[in-house]
């Protein structure tokens, strides 16, 4: 809200510059996309008010996304954003880990029940921001002190650890080895590799409540998102409105939670998906998956004109939409609304 407000301040008084481009113009209708989907969904609904909440929650897909997409931002406006960002999070990071020695003799760290007492928000949420920020860090000189840097990496590297977030130690894994292979010799970013894997078995294996998540995940009888995916897939077929989706208002006009899942054979209404991609399923159905799939095709080409930074914060969005319905939190809408414009910018595009 006071984002928006000092745009339109700024734009009616001049001090900022709008540039409305046809290819801007375009680039912000394919942004815009998933709070149309939300729309249409909403009044495809017998239960429209029971929608409206979704329209609500996803106002900053539309207007954050505009102020983003126009408003014309220098490099170094860019830096100073991140900066604040990373801020904003070893703060966040600091904060988690004080309450994590505060519940030392609780044993409840590291099992995803617990967690959100500690985390300033939702575990998996706060995993996602801290790879980004670390991300950040890594790629823009937000600090020339390298005692700073990777102490503020290592910081937030605890607070991804605590988050407990399989995507989020995944990534961390994945993203760590990329950058040894970048900053190191070949034979030292191997070492390094096979310290990190190392490493990342003992933690895994040491603890129960996270070696149970990751052995889970592949098991359907154990897996709670499995089960829901299926869930959705159960939904759509057995209903009578596969075209155009089932309307939001009405699949989450009573919302079930996912902890008491119970599995029908047609399927049940209520249930977050836990997938981005199931969640428009269900709701926009067939139509709905073959916009997305122009939206996505969109996207990715223009992605590939972007930079590295560009490239890895898209991959770690896509992938955590993948395996949460994140326009369903405003954690999610957040990280979509700000990110995605903010990364198909041309201060992202790759130097040739």
């Amino acid at each position: 809200g006071i984002a928006i407000l000092l745009f339109s301040w700024g734009w009616i008084s001049n001090k900022i510059d709008l540039d409305f481009s046809k290819n801007k113009s375009v680039l912000f209708f394919v942004l815009a996309l998933p709070f149309l989907l939300t729309l249409f969904s909403v009044f495809n609904s017998e239960d429209i008010s029971s929608g409206m909440r979704f329209i609500r929650l996803r106002i900053p897909i539309l207007a954050i996304s505009f102020m983003l997409t126009f408003i014309k931002i220098i490099n170094k406006n860019i830096k100073v954003g991140l900066s604040i960002f990373v801020g904003a999070s070893l703060i966040a990071s600091i904060i988690t880990l004080i309450k994590a020695l505060n519940f030392i003799d609780e044993g409840i760290l590291f099992q995803s029940d617990f967690v959100s007492f500690i985390t300033p928000i939702q575990h998996p949420y706060f995993g996602i921001y801290l790879i980004i920020a670390i991300i950040s860090l890594l790629e823009f000189d937000i600090t020339t002190n390298k005692v700073i840097k990777y102490g503020s990496i290592f910081l937030l590297v605890l607070g991804v650890v605590i988050s407990t977030s399989r995507l989020a130690y995944l990534l961390l894994f994945f993203i760590m080895i990329f950058y040894s292979f970048q900053l190191f010799s070949k034979k030292k970013a191997i070492l390094v590799g096979v310290l990190l894997g190392i490493t990342s078995f003992l933690l895994i294996n040491s603890n129960q409540s996270i070696f149970s998540k990751f052995q889970t995940s592949f098991n359907y009888e154990n897996s709670p998102r499995l089960k829901l995916w299926n869930n959705a897939l159960k939904v759509v077929n057995q209903s009578d409105h596969k075209f155009l989706g089932i309307g939001i208002g009405d699949y989450y006009e009573i919302k079930a939670d996912p902890y008491f899942y119970k599995e029908v054979d047609n399927g049940i209404y209520g249930y977050d998906p836990h997938s981005q991609f199931f969640d428009f399923f269900i709701t926009n159905g067939y139509l709905g998956v073959m916009i997305l799939i122009c939206y996505f095709i969109i996207i990715v080409g223009k992605v590939s004109k972007q930079n590295k930074y560009a490239k890895l914060v898209f991959i770690v969005i896509l992938l955590f939409s993948l395996t949460e319905s994140i326009l369903n939190r405003q954690y999610g809408v957040q990280l979509y609304s700000i990110f995605i414009p903010l990364i198909m910018r041309t201060n992202f595009k790759r130097k040739i």
